[in-house]
């Protein structure tokens, strides 16, 4: 049972860091065009120029997404929430995975904490 829910543990650890990863990319991606978006719409700047100007500001972790939840709302006419929950998604999804993973992981200390593993010998 502890070898389980220890490897429950590993499993929600593993996916927490590929869903973070992956999903920090794509939404660095929708950072990148709804940022371009808003600076050919707002400012005029032509496709080239806006893409390099979003680019170096959606780097910067805060301001990039600031300026991509100001791009979304004002551009793409997005409320409020719906741009907090898909600017922010990847992160709260890592949180569930990375919450779960602590309560395998307590679980497996907790309901089995002297329990011997199935191919551990036990010393004479």
């Amino acid at each position: 049972m502890r070898k389980l829910l220890s490897n429950i543990a590993g499993l929600c650890t593993g996916l927490s860091f590929f869903i973070l990863y992956v999903g920090h990319l794509a939404i660095g991606i929708l950072y990148l065009v709804a940022i371009a978006a808003a600076l050919r719409e707002g400012l005029g700047f032509n496709g080239f120029f806006s893409f390099f100007t979003a680019f170096f500001i959606s780097y910067f972790p805060v301001i990039g997404f600031l300026a991509a939840m100001y791009a979304v709302i004002s551009v793409w006419n997005w409320g409020w929430g719906m741009a907090l929950i898909i600017l922010l998604a990847p992160y709260l999804v890592t949180a569930v995975f990375w919450l779960s993973s602590l309560f395998f992981s307590f679980l497996s200390t907790v309901l089995a904490p002297n329990e011997p593993e199935p191919g551990d010998r036990e010393a004479a």
